[in-house]
Order: C-alpha cells, then structure tokens, then sequence
C-alpha cells in the first residue's frame, strides 16, 4: 500500500499513528512538517520508499530506522536534521538511496558505507561532513550519482573503482557544478605529492544544468 501526501500544504509533525499502517511507500515531500521523525515510522517493516524531501523535519536521525531493512530508498534532502549519521544505518543493504544533502550532519563519511552495495544514489552535499570520502565506496558499483560538497578537514578524494558514466557535484564557495563523467577510471586520477587525487580528463565529460529548488508551502494535517 501506498501513502503518497507529497506537495499538499501540510505543517505539524508526523502523526506516530502511521506507524499502524502496513505501507511499502510514504511519500510526504515538499510540505511544511516539523518536528523529528517519530521512532514510531520504523514499525512499518514492509517499509521501501520513504521521502521526507524539502520540509522542516528537525532532531536526530534515529538508530531505530535501522529496522527498516526492506527500504531501498531514504530521502531525506532540504530539511533541518541534526547529528551523525548512526553507525546502525549500516544494517540497511537494501537502500538504493540515500539523500541527506542540505541538513547539518557532521562527521565523517562512514566507512560502512560499502556496506550499501545496492546503492545507485548518494547525496551528501551541504552536510558538513569530513574528508577523506572513505575508499570503501568504491565497493558501490551500482552507483550512478554521487553528490558531495564542502568537505572540511582532508579532502583525498578517492574514485577507484568507480564505474564510468557516474554522475557527480563538486561546488565550494568560490564555484559549483556538475556532471556526468562517462570514462571514469584509475587512469584518470592522478596524485599530487601529498597523495591528494585529482581527476582528469574530462574530454568525456558532460555539465549538467543546475536543479531548481522547488516549492514553499503552508498548512496542517486537520485542513
């Protein structure tokens, strides 16, 4: 069963009431709901596409969605979380994406995160996150879009292994851009003498036009 409440003037938090439905999708992008995810969202089991896009979801992100293991998508873009991401999330292997991009979610890229094989999406721009980007997401060889931005600390980007045709954003306070690197490869990385990595070659490469953000809303579960 599907619960698709996308773009429909809703504020006020998650009613933990949904936690009694036996949903495979909820879809809730593009409102105005606050307040954290309730603990109670991870009792739906049969859960595997949640999308909590662009509202104004608050508080930590919850160990207890581990116990989603039937999710292949989490999104989670433009709100106003807080925290790490939990070491526990590593039990999701079914995610096929993972969208974190515009919260505040410092720390560093886990390393588990070659755990997540099925994993075609990664956005992890504007979270504040630590470099290095760990050598373990070479393991994603699913993997068709990596976004990442503004890394603090050390910076060694570390593209082995991944697949050509990937998708990827680079932007700092000076530029951004993206773009789809169709011959990524070990070839097309080179090393400064600090081993920092440095793609190259981008003769294969096509800029994508930037996304625009969409949508402001207003209104509550009981209109």
């Amino acid at each position: 069963m599907e619960c698709d409440l996308s773009h429909n003037y809703i504020n006020g938090p998650i009613p933990t009431s949904f936690g009694h439905l036996r949903l495979t999708n909820l879809y809730l992008f593009g409102n105005k709901i606050s307040g954290s995810i309730p603990d109670e969202i991870s009792d739906i089991s049969t859960l595997e596409e949640l999308v909590l896009e662009y509202n104004q979801l608050e508080g930590n992100l919850h160990s207890s969605l581990e116990k989603l293991t039937n999710l292949r998508r989490l999104c989670l873009s433009a709100n106003n979380i807080i925290g790490t991401i939990p070491e526990s999330f590593h039990n999701l292997k079914n995610l096929k994406e993972f969208t974190v991009d515009g919260n505040e979610l410092p720390g560093k890229i886990p390393d588990w995160i070659g755990n997540w094989t099925q994993l075609e999406r990664l956005y992890l721009q504007g979270t504040s996150m630590e470099g290095p980007i760990p050598s373990s997401i070479s393991q994603l060889k699913n993997l068709s879009e990596l976004l990442i931005s503004d890394l603090t600390g050390d910076e060694k980007l570390l593209h082995y292994g991944l697949k050509p045709g990937i998708h990827w954003k680079y932007s700092n306070f000076k530029t951004s851009f993206q773009q789809t690197d169709r011959d990524m490869k070990t070839t097309n990385v080179l090393l400064d003498k600090n081993l920092n990595a440095k793609i190259s070659d981008f003769c294969l490469a096509k800029l994508d036009e930037e996304e625009k953000d969409p949508y402001q809303h207003t209104n509550s579960w009981n209109n």
